[in-house]
């Protein structure tokens, strides 16, 4: 929650960022459902094992396939760079994407 608190939400809520990056919130223990990348409907639950994220937090930079543009960020690492990480993430997969 420190990782969602300190930096997520203030990215989601980023001008700059709100037409280059979506963020969605995953609960890896949720039954709650949700629609995956293919339109299907599962639950929070099925969806983070299917892409065996079994750790929280886990960030993932992905297209709208869900195919992923870079490493996905797993676990708090150090919080005084965790920003610069998103941030890079989120340039890299942008690069990524307009190359393709």
């Amino acid at each position: 929650d420190d990782i969602k608190a300190e930096f997520l939400v203030h990215m989601a809520r980023d001008i700059k960022l709100r037409d280059k990056a979506i963020f969605r919130e995953i609960k890896i223990d949720s039954e709650d459902f949700l629609i995956d990348f293919f339109g299907t409907f599962t639950s929070h639950k099925v969806f983070s094992q299917k892409r065996s994220i079994a750790f929280v937090p886990t960030l993932e930079f992905v297209n709208f396939r869900g195919e992923l543009l870079e490493q996905s960020l797993i676990g708090s690492m150090v919080m005084d760079f965790y920003g610069e990480y998103v941030e890079r993430g989120i340039h890299n997969s942008i690069k990524k994407l307009q190359h393709n």
